[in-house]
């Protein structure tokens, strides 16, 4: 039925065929049976890897002895039953800061905001501009030697199977040049000098993709997590979650990461600066119309500065400062020797790094005369000078350092400078110049910033207790609209759970001249030493704790506990847990990071109980990490009966939920807030803050957990973990920590009461990384359990 026609215009005629086979079988009427069972049969099915993990149509031929027949259609389910597994792993890299900012961050910040397997939710290829940067997994077939191929066996090409990345280092080149220099006979002679300049250079790797080798199907998809600190440097972790085969319960899966570490390319160096050369000689000294001092620096003295073409590049945040010493010189009235030593720090270099700080010592000799004008270096002009200079601190008087403090010149290009640990600056600006004074800082957006700035926010808005200080207002104005509501509560909560991110409308700090309360002093005709101070006010941080000690060492009294209660779980169930308190009393605020083993188990979401948590209330801040913050204008008092929220948790493997679950730092500090007279908000104070404690108390005494001695969470770890342990009764403990070889690393010795109690360490306490013991003793008990402590 479907011939075409021939030369003749003439269509094959069924009957007439029929008519044929009946002659060739001799049985009449057996063309026509031919021609309604229809051709093409065969004994199987051929099945190909477009068939898999679908449903396919069929057409089943059943016939007898007697050669009965009849057709039935069916439809078939195809699996791929291939042993799919992994040939190579995505390599983990190693980029620097200049790299990342130049070339990464845009595609992995578009890629970032879709959050928990984002690649499922992008719609505009973010992913794929990820892929294509930073590498991918392909699902492919492999031949007999594991060399990925197409379906055909054809093997892929090598640009197909890696890829290159760009990546920028710091190197360094010298140049000599030949100095003449007179002789002490009067002859010339020649000193070699070599000029040293820092300088980055871009080159490009290749690395091989990932590949997972495949029957005929298999799904992937990713998502991105970004944790950088406020220098840039810190890591990126990709997730991917890969499958083979067609169903979800037997079908091979794996979570594979990729850990971009991102650093500065540059260690701080000599060669990075231009180095304020020696002025004056004995012979032929400067002439001074006062003594050099930090306040009186003239810019004809020269400074420490960064050379041109590093400016703006480098991922170092450097501030400079420098100390002068005064010497008499003998045997000449009135000339003075300085030594002024100009220093260097890079405030994104750790505090342990050799390359932190960089000093140089430069020689003035001068001679001191109030009618001299100060000359430049070439000595071929002569200008008068004053000196622009102040201070910045808080409205508490504390001082603001590493700030960029600029003055724009009517003429010429703008003079900076960087203010120290007392919060000065300070210019040397010819007389009759117009300047523009302009201070700025726009780093550590989350410094000093906590739920209890969010109280504070949330009692103005209430008009509960409103901020009597004017830069307390601008601080609660944290999206820059000039007014103070609930939307500035949602800017500052999103930063305290994500403390690596910024504002979207607004700088980490603002600054206020003193005088005139504006954001730039503008002086028309600098004639004479004039004194600028400005108020620096740090967005968000309404109780000015950013110039306090850090957030993360502040002190608290008492715990306020969270209960739970402890669960023996099954893989693939899902569990309610309810949190509840039995010490809940007045309070109005809490933050934490919420740790948790992530191939044990998954919280699925937080929902609301007595407290009102909605899902602008946590965040899945990175694999296994959660951070949260609650807080209200009033405190809350609730029984110990009373649910706060609930977490819906997804057991992957058996696990106790003890086993699973950890409170720490790691992010956003955990601790709880009481409320307090409303009026100690416009005073500054601290509400009292509570430490957070998890405990699991579901456990009784007669289930043969009388004593237990439980796995440290998280673990391995870095920074911080938890030790619980169960005891049947209230006694002495001992804690001690050892490493492979028996020695003892710590000893922590405490009276504890019957059931769940737990011990912190942090692995600065311990000083040593790699596999450590831990035992816990009593009078009765001992146990012993291993523990993973990582850099």
């Amino acid at each position: 039925n479907c011939s075409v026609a021939d030369d003749h215009g003439n269509p094959l005629n069924v009957r007439d065929l029929e008519e044929i086979f009946d002659n060739l079988s001799g049985v009449s009427g057996y063309g026509n049976e031919l021609s309604l069972m229809g051709g093409g049969w065969s004994k199987s099915v051929p099945f190909k890897c477009v068939d898999a993990c679908e449903a396919v149509p069929v057409e089943l031929l059943v016939l007898d002895y007697c050669c009965n027949w009849g057709i039935g259609r069916s439809t078939m389910n195809v699996e791929d039953a291939g042993n799919s597994k992994l040939v190579t792993r995505l390599p983990d890299l190693d980029i620097s800061c200049e790299s990342y900012n130049l070339f990464y961050k845009d595609v992995v910040e578009a890629a970032a905001v879709f959050g928990e397997n984002g690649s499922g939710a992008d719609t505009i290829g973010a992913f794929a501009d990820v892929d294509a940067a930073l590498g991918e997994y392909i699902l492919t077939w492999v031949d007999n030697q594991n060399r990925p191929t197409d379906i055909d066996g054809n093997l892929l090409p090598e640009d197909s199977t890696t890829f290159n990345y760009w990546n920028v280092t710091c190197e360094e080149k010298s140049e000599t040049e030949k100095v003449a220099i007179d002789n002490h006979d009067g002859t010339i002679g020649w000193e070699t000098i070599i000029h040293n300049t820092t300088y980055l250079d871009t080159a490009t790797s290749t690395a091989p993709n990932g590949i997972v080798a495949i029957n005929c199907s298999g799904t992937l998809s990713q998502d991105i997590w970004v944790d950088l600190d406020e220098c840039g440097q810190g890591t990126i972790t990709r997730r991917f979650f890969i499958s083979g085969g067609c169903d979800d319960d037997i079908s091979p899966e794996w979570e594979f990461h990729q850990v971009i570490n991102v650093q500065s390319a540059c260690g701080m160096r000599e060669s990075m600066f231009d180095l304020p050369a020696n002025v004056g000689t004995k012979n032929e000294p400067i002439c001074l119309p006062q003594g050099l001092s930090r306040s009186y620096l003239p810019d004809t003295i020269g400074a420490l500065t960064v050379k041109p073409h590093l400016e703006g590049k480098l991922c170092n945040s450097f501030a400079s400062g420098s100390e002068v010493k005064e010497f008499d010189v003998p045997n000449s009235l009135g000339m003075k020797k300085y030594l002024i030593e100009w220093t260097m720090i890079d405030w994104c270099a750790h505090h342990t790094s050799t390359n932190r700080e960089f000093s140089y010592t430069q020689e003035v000799i001068a001679t001191i005369n109030p009618d001299c004008d100060v000359t430049t270096d070439t000595g071929d002009d002569t200008t008068d000078v004053s000196v622009v200079h102040g201070t910045i601190a808080t409205e508490r008087g504390e001082a603001v350092q590493n700030v960029e403090m600029k003055a724009v010149l009517g003429s010429g290009s703008p003079l900076t400078t960087v203010t120290g640990g007392e919060g000065a600056y300070n210019f040397s600006i010819n007389n009759g110049s117009q300047v523009s004074l302009v201070p700025s800082k726009n780093t550590g957006f989350a410094n000093g910033v906590s739920t209890q700035d969010l109280i504070a926010i949330q009692r103005h808005v209430l008009q509960k207790k409103a901020l009597d200080s004017k830069y307390q207002r601008i601080a609660a104005d944290v999206d820059g609209n000039g007014s103070i509501n609930g939307f500035d509560v949602l800017e500052l909560r999103k930063l305290v759970m994500q403390p690596h991110t910024k504002f979207a409308n607004n700088t980490s700090w603002r600054f206020f001249d003193k005088q005139t309360d504006k954001e730039v002093y503008d002086v028309a005709n600098v004639n004479g030493d004039m004194n600028v101070d400005f108020v620096g006010v740090k967005i968000g941080d309404v109780n000015l704790s950013s110039s306090r000690q850090h957030v993360g060492s502040r002190s608290t009294t008492g715990t306020l506990n969270l209960n739970m209660a402890d669960k023996a779980m099954k893989g693939g169930e899902v569990y309610r847990i309810d949190v509840t308190s039995d010490n809940f009393v007045n309070i109005n605020g809490m933050q934490y990071t919420l740790s948790y083993v992530t191939n044990l188990v998954e919280i699925e979401s937080i929902e609301a109980g007595a407290l009102n948590i909605t899902k602008d209330n946590y965040v899945r801040y990175a694999p296994g990490v959660i951070t949260s913050s609650w807080s209200e204008a009033d405190g809350q008092h609730l029984s110990s009966d009373e649910v706060l929220f609930t977490l819906v948790v997804k057991a992957k493997s058996e696990v106790r939920l003890r086993d699973a679950l950890s409170l720490n730092n790691r992010v956003t500090t955990t601790e709880a807030y009481v409320d307090v007279e409303a009026g100690d908000f416009a005073k500054g104070y601290d509400p009292r803050r509570k430490a957070v404690s998890l405990r699991f108390d579901g456990f009784r005494l007669g289930d043969g957990m009388n004593f237990a001695l439980y796995q440290n969470t998280p673990n391995p770890y870095a920074g911080e973990t938890v030790i619980g342990f169960h005891l049947p009764e209230t006694s002495e403990a001992v804690m001690t920590v050892y490493d492979v070889t028996g020695r003892l690393i710590k000893r922590i010795n405490g009276e504890y009461e019957a059931g769940y109690n737990e011990v912190r360490l942090t692995s600065t306490d311990l000083g040593v990384t790699g596999v450590l013991y831990y035992q816990l003793d009593t009078k009765k008990y001992t146990a012993t359990k291993k523990m993973i402590v990582i850099e």
